[in-house]
């Protein structure tokens, strides 16, 4: 498909819009100019394609970046152990799902790829990548969110006590067993005696 001189931003609506302190601005409008130049020096179904995935990409980039500090932050305030934190991290297979379920929102710009490139096909391509990107930044704030109620239930977390008190419960029963063996007041296993002779046989001070 050759490549068309028509102007393309009046067909991509609200993505053309001013700069704005929307999330993800700065990568809607970095999407914005790769989408008006690539889609003049190349073929523009190619051109607005790799200009998709390449800003899907950075939006799926920085919610994980995000999402790894806030888990970490959390994790230094409530001294989470680091091997459970790790295992919340989010890792390479989570980073592919993400960006599939994210690109998965311009579909219907990929359906439209080889249709004529006319007013009309550029109309409709316009649509699809505006709507496409309202969807990822809906689904890219709900990511954020989620990750959110994960970090607030890591900085939530408190150390369970219940184990070591129990430890500590089995310790001093066994040391007064012990001491009693010792001291005379049970009888003492046979296997213990000999070193319960060798302690009496210690000349303490």
């Amino acid at each position: 498909m050759m490549a068309t001189s028509r102007p393309l931003a009046p067909a991509l609506g609200h993505l053309a819009d001013p700069p704005s302190s929307a999330p993800f601005d700065d990568l809607r409008l970095t999407l914005l100019n790769e989408l008006v130049v690539g889609g003049g020096a190349e073929p523009l179904d190619v051109a607005w394609s790799a200009a998709w995935h390449r800003a899907v990409t950075a939006v799926r980039d920085r919610l994980l970046a995000a999402a790894t500090e806030d888990l970490e932050a959390a994790a230094r305030r409530s001294r989470y152990p680091r091997r459970a934190l790790l295992l919340l991290l989010p890792d390479a297979s989570a980073a592919d799902r993400l960006l599939n379920r994210l690109l998965a929102e311009g579909m219907a710009l990929e359906r439209l790829a080889g249709t004529a490139v006319d007013a009309a096909g550029i109309r409709k391509r316009g649509a699809a990548i505006e709507a496409g990107w309202q969807a990822v930044v809906q689904s890219a704030g709900m990511e954020r969110a989620r990750w959110r109620g994960v970090a607030t239930r890591v900085v939530a977390w408190k150390r369970p006590w219940t184990p070591l008190l129990i430890a500590g419960g089995v310790f001093l029963t066994l040391a007064a067993i012990v001491a009693a063996w010792i001291g005379g007041l049970l009888p003492a296993p046979r296997f213990v005696r000999p070193v319960i002779d060798a302690f009496w046989r210690v000349p303490w001070p």
